[in-house]
């Protein structure tokens, strides 16, 4: 939010329109100026009531509550499931009234908002163009901004979120992406976050893959020829071929019952494609018997691969064996 505006303004809008989006920038402006103010606060100041500070923390609370509640229904569920953990990690810190508090957990409100704006940028889009597709001016929406934001939400996501997987988790940068900050793509930064951390998720989850089948998991950033390259690898059981034919079926899941929602992944290859990107997927099933490791046949989806595509999957690595392998290209924007 702006300055100026209250916090009933985001009650005005419509959030099944592009509003929704705007209003998150406008979010993502307010909390920058509370992190800022925070780090200026007094420490000698326990009590936040009636100052500036509190204004702000407050108004911000309302407008996500506001936010949430105005949502189109059929984004609900996703925001349900891929959000509520970041947004409740931030409400909370919004809600403390102890500045001592506030201040110990500024770090982690801010990494967590840096999560949960990108998050909610793509809960935005299918309330906006609907669950399985990505507008052209969706797809505008980040033309302008550099990755540098996206790159360290998902450095986070895999090395400092998930307790479960810290140490367990790898990610490799390509040099030309930290050192030319020009480097843009007309496709939704919160889109290809969500992907991430719905991949990272499904990795994770017990109730799918048991603790002594869980692996590494690998994250490379990269660029090749005219396009982004994200690849997400990891070790854990694989996936047959019924899984990988409804990978991406809405309601599909592996969990346990009362464990999986089968929308993290839901219409993920249309998303993509339909965004003027590429999905590609390649895993083969894992066994351990009497300790040992072993893999069945690598299958891949979509199933008219190229020979060239299929080798930029793949899963076997000089130091790793990887069974899953996701891959997302997206088409950089003419400098």
């Amino acid at each position: 939010m702006t300055e100026s505006m209250d916090a009933t303004q985001a009650d005005r809008r419509d959030v099944g329109s592009h509003d929704s989006l705007a209003i998150i920038d406008e979010f993502d402006a307010e909390i920058l100026e509370i992190n800022k103010l925070l780090l200026l606060q007094n420490d000698s100041t326990n009590d936040l009531t009636g100052n500036d500070l509190a204004d702000k923390l407050k108004r911000l609370d309302v407008g996500l509550k506001q936010w949430k509640d105005n949502l189109p229904a059929a984004a609900k569920e996703y925001l349900d499931h891929d959000a509520k953990r970041f947004i409740d990690t931030v409400m909370g810190c919004l809600e403390m009234t102890d500045f001592r508090f506030l201040l110990e957990l500024r770090e982690r409100m801010m990494k967590n908002w840096e999560i949960c704006r990108l998050v909610m940028q793509d809960v935005a889009i299918r309330g906006i163009d609907g669950e399985d597709k990505i507008s052209e001016r969706s797809k505008e929406m980040d033309k302008d901004r550099n990755l540098e934001r996206l790159i360290e939400v998902l450095q986070y996501l895999m090395l400092g979120y998930n307790k479960s997987i810290i140490g367990l988790s790898m990610v490799e940068v390509d040099e030309e992406l930290t050192e030319n900050k020009n480097i843009r793509i007309a496709f939704p930064h919160g889109v290809i976050a969500n992907l991430i951390n719905n991949f990272i998720t499904n990795s994770a989850d017990s109730s799918v893959h048991p603790p002594h089948h869980q692996g590494t998991l690998k994250l490379e950033f990269g660029v090749g020829g005219a396009e982004l390259i994200l690849s997400f690898f990891d070790n854990c059981d694989g996936m047959d071929g019924e899984t990988m034919e409804k990978i991406y079926e809405k309601g599909f899941s592996k969990g346990k019952k009362g464990h999986g929602h089968g929308l993290g992944l839901a219409y993920a290859d249309r998303r993509v494609e339909g965004g003027g990107g590429k999905l590609f997927l390649a895993s083969r099933e894992k066994k351990i018997i009497d300790g040992e490791i072993s893999f069945g046949e690598t299958k891949y989806s979509p199933e008219n691969m190229s020979d060239e595509e299929k080798a930029g999957i793949e899963l076997d690595e000089l130091l790793h064996e990887h069974s899953t392998g996701f891959q997302i290209r997206i088409p950089l924007s003419a400098s």
